[in-house]
């Protein structure tokens, strides 16, 4: 069930909704014979929403993750209700949470606390996502960079 904030298996991959094939063969590959992961290629959610617009992400306050965005709810098939998802992978901290519904497309802004676990210190891989209400339809993820967490 991913309707809360909960942890995800730790492991630097996991793969959300049908792109699974389709990230294994763009963001993985092989280099000096160890797996490698191109963070910014990996695609954690796929689908025909409009994505997010400027996403930035940033951590001034302990353990907390702040993203925005701009509001793009008026262009094509995209609304202020659509959901809005996060999902974060920290190598280091040998660890990957994913955040959902945890806001709406029309907030602009969301501030993710890690309740359960300490990023603080860690550098942290994060994307973010939307879905239609009724689960019809998604946006593509969007990498919104690394952030080392206050």
């Amino acid at each position: 069930n991913l309707s809360t904030s909960q942890p995800l298996p730790s492991t630097p991959i996991h793969f959300i909704h049908t792109s699974c094939t389709f990230l294994t063969r763009t963001a993985v590959y092989r280099e000096e014979n160890q797996l490698k992961i191109d963070y910014p290629s990996l695609l954690i959610s796929r689908g025909s929403l409009p994505r997010a617009k400027n996403p930035r992400v940033g951590s001034i306050v302990k353990n907390e993750i702040r993203f925005t965005w701009d509001d793009n709810s008026l262009m094509g098939s995209a609304s202020p209700t659509d959901l809005a998802g996060f999902f974060f992978c920290s190598p280091d901290a040998e660890d990957t949470w994913v955040a959902f519904p945890v806001g709406l497309r029309g907030d602009k802004a969301y501030d993710f606390k890690f309740e359960e676990n300490n990023f603080s210190g860690y550098d942290v891989h994060t994307w973010m996502f939307f879905m239609r209400e009724d689960g019809s339809d998604r946006s593509d993820s969007v990498y919104t960079g690394v952030v080392k967490v206050a």
